[in-house]
C-alpha cells in the first residue's frame, strides 16, 4: 500500500473518532440530568433490592449488596431502621443522607428553589458541619443521640450536595448539550 492510502485511512479514522467524540459528549451532556438522577436514586434502590432479595431467600446476592454498602456504612444493627423484621443495610444517618440526596434532587426541580442557588454554600456547609460535630461528639463519648436525630442530621447533610450537583448538571447540560 502506498503512503497516500495510509493517509486516507488515517484521515478517515481521525474524522470518525472526532465525530464519535462529538456525539458522545453531546449525548452525555444532553442526558446529564437523567444520569445524575439515576446516580442519586441508585443507593436507595440498592437498599430496596437487598431487602427484596433477602426476603425471597437469595441470601448470597443480598450479602454481596450488604458487603458493597459496608464500605460506606458501619451497619450496626441497633442503629439501622428495621423493615419487615430485619435491619436494613444502612444506618439511620446514611439512610437520612440518601433521603436528603433525593430531597435535594426534588428541590433542584422546583422553580421556587431558584432563589436558593445564591445560598448554596451555607445550605451545604451548615448541615455538614452539624453532622461532623455530632459524629465528633459521639466519637469522643460526649453524647449519644437517638436514631431519629441521626436520621435528621444525615438528611440535612444530603440535601445541599444533591441540589448543587443537579444545578451544576442542569447548567452544563444547557451549555454543552446541543440538539441536532
Amino acid at each position: 500500500m502506498n503512503p497516500r492510502g495510509i493517509d486516507k485511512i488515517g484521515n478517515s479514522l481521525t474524522s470518525y473518532i472526532d465525530r464519535f467524540i462529538y456525539h458522545f459528549v453531546d449525548s452525555f451532556f444532553r442526558n446529564l440530568g437523567i444520569i445524575l438522577t439515576a446516580l442519586i436514586f441508585l443507593p436507595l434502590a440498592g437498599v430496596g433490592i437487598e431487602l427484596i432479595l433477602h426476603n425471597l431467600g437469595f441470601m448470597g446476592y443480598a450479602r454481596v449488596i450488604r458487603w458493597i454498602y459496608s464500605f460506606n456504612c458501619h451497619q450496626i444493627p441497633s442503629r439501622c431502621p428495621v423493615i419487615l423484621g430485619e435491619p436494613i443495610i444502612l444506618c439511620y444517618r446514611c439512610t437520612g443522607f440518601y433521603m436528603g440526596l433525593v430531597g435535594g434532587w426534588v428541590l433542584s426541580k422546583i422553580n421556587f428553589a431558584e432563589g436558593l442557588s445564591k445560598y448554596i454554600i451555607p445550605i451545604i456547609l451548615i448541615p455538614a458541619a452539624l453532622n461532623l460535630f455530632d459524629i465528633l461528639g459521639i466519637g469522643l463519648g460526649l453524647w449519644d443521640l437517638s436514631n431519629p436525630i441521626r436520621f435528621f442530621f444525615g438528611m440535612s447533610a444530603g440535601i445541599g450536595p444533591a441540589f448543587l450537583i443537579m444545578k451544576i448538571g442542569i447548567r452544563l447540560s444547557e451549555r454543552y448539550g446541543k440538539s441536532y
